[in-house]
C-alpha cells in the first residue's frame, strides 16, 4: 500500500478529515502489519475464548503500565507549549484549546472518542515471548497464535462484533445467525504500540502541526466553523494515538492493539461494561463476538497454532488443552498445540 496515495498530508489540511488524518499517521509510522499475532492468556480465558467465541477487551487504565494513556497526554502537553512559545496570538488561542480539548472525557467531533472508557485487546508478535509467560508464574500461559492472512485477506476470515450490538442484530433476525448482514464488525487488524520517545513526540507533533495547517488554511478560506473543524480533528486524533504510547520499559512485549474507545450515543447499543477480579483489583472488560467476515457462527479458526508456555506441568497443560480441543471436535486446532521451548519456571 503506498501511503502517498492513498493519504496525502496536503489532502489533510484541505479537508480535516480525521479519520483520514489517523490513518495517514498510522500509515507513515508504520503502526500496521501484515504480520501473525498471539493473544496470551491462561488456561480459562482460552476455555472461554473457544467455547464462548468470543475476546475480551481489558480496561487501558489497569493494564501492567501505570502510565497507559496518561504518557500521552503529558507528551502533547509539553509539545503545545513549545508551539505556544512562537509568536503566533492566534495559533495560541487554538492550543490553550486544544489542551482543555485533550483532558475531557470526550474528543469533540461525529465521531467523538472517550478518554475514560479505552478498552483493549493486547495481542504481540512474538510468539514465543519470556516476559509474557513470567506473568504467568508457575501455571503456563497459552499464546493463540492468529493467521493474518487467514483472518484478513481469505474467506471465512474472522472479525469481531461488540457483543451487544450481536445479540441486538441477532434479535432483528428472529435469532437466525445466518440472516445478519454485515455492518457491525471489526476486523482483527491490530495497531502497533510505541515505545520509542522520540517518536511519540514526532507524532504528535506531526498531528498538531497538519492540524494548525488545516485552521490557517480554513481561515483563509473565511470559513466560519474553520476553528471548529480544526478542534474536531485535533482531539479524535490524538484520543486515537494516546493508547498506543507505552513506556519503552516493555518494548519487549512487542506489542499491538485493538482498541474500542468510540464514545456510544443515546441513540446508539452503549457498551456494557463487565468486571473481573484480577491481581486484587476489579478489572472492567468488554466482549466481542467472533464471526466470520459474513457475520456468520464462525466454524473454521484461523489459527496458525497454539504455543503453551513454560510452567510446572507444561505438558500436562498441553495434554488436558489437546484433549479439550478433540472433545469440542476441533482436532484441527488440536493438532496445532505446541510446547515453548523456553526452560523457565517461576
Amino acid at each position: 500500500m503506498d501511503k502517498d496515495i492513498i493519504w496525502t498530508r496536503e489532502g489533510i489540511v484541505a479537508s480535516g478529515m480525521p479519520l483520514e488524518l489517523i490513518g495517514y499517521i498510522h500509515t507513515k509510522y508504520d503502526m500496521i502489519n501484515d504480520r501473525d499475532i498471539y493473544h496470551y492468556t491462561d488456561v480459562n480465558g482460552f476455555i472461554s475464548i473457544i467455547q464462548n467465541r468470543e475476546l475480551w477487551l481489558s480496561h487501558i487504565r489497569f493494564l501492567n503500565d501505570r502510565k497507559e494513556y496518561l504518557e500521552g497526554i503529558e507528551i502533547c502537553k509539553k509539545i503545545i507549549e513549545e508551539l505556544k512559545s512562537k509568536d503566533n496570538i492566534r495559533h495560541t488561542e487554538f492550543l490553550n484549546k486544544v489542551l482543555q480539548g485533550i483532558t475531557s472525557e470526550t474528543s469533540t467531533g461525529f465521531f467523538s472518542r472517550s478518554s475514560k472508557n479505552v478498552f483493549s485487546l493486547s495481542l504481540s508478535y512474538s510468539r514465543n515471548s519470556l516476559d509474557m509467560w513470567r506473568g504467568y508464574g508457575k501455571n503456563s500461559g497459552i499464546a493463540i497464535g492468529f493467521d493474518w492472512k487467514k483472518c484478513i485477506l481469505e474467506l471465512p476470515g474472522l472479525t469481531m462484533v461488540r457483543k451487544e450490538q450481536y445479540t441486538e442484530d441477532l434479535k432483528k433476525c428472529d435469532n437466525i445467525p445466518e440472516n445478519i448482514f454485515p455492518k457491525h464488525e471489526k476486523l482483527l487488524f491490530a495497531t502497533n504500540v510505541i515505545y520509542d520517545d522520540e517518536k511519540k513526540k514526532e507524532i504528535i507533533k506531526e498531528i498538531l502541526d497538519i492540524v494548525l495547517e488545516h485552521l490557517d488554511y480554513m481561515q483563509e478560506q473565511n470559513i466560519d466553523w474553520a476553528e471548529q473543524s480544526a478542534l474536531d480533528c485535533v482531539t479524535s486524533a490524538l484520543f486515537d494515538i494516546f493508547p498506543y504510547i507505552k513506556n519503552k520499559g516493555f518494548i519487549n512485549e512487542a506489542e499491538c492493539r485493538i482498541i474500542e474507545n468510540f464514545d456510544y450515543s443515546g441513540n446508539e447499543i452503549p457498551l456494557e461494561i463487565h468486571y473481573r477480579e484480577r491481581n486484587g483489583i476489579v478489572l472492567p472488560y468488554i466482549k466481542y463476538s467472533l464471526v466470520d467476515r459474513n457475520c456468520r457462527p464462525l466454524k473454521q479458526w484461523p489459527i496458525k497454532e497454539i504455543v503453551i508456555g513454560p510452567g510446572l506441568r507444561q505438558n500436562d497443560v498441553a495434554e488436558s488443552i489437546i484433549y479439550f480441543l478433540e472433545r469440542q471436535g476441533l482436532n484441527d486446532l488440536a493438532e496445532k498445540v505446541v510446547t515453548s521451548d523456553i526452560p523457565y519456571v517461576n
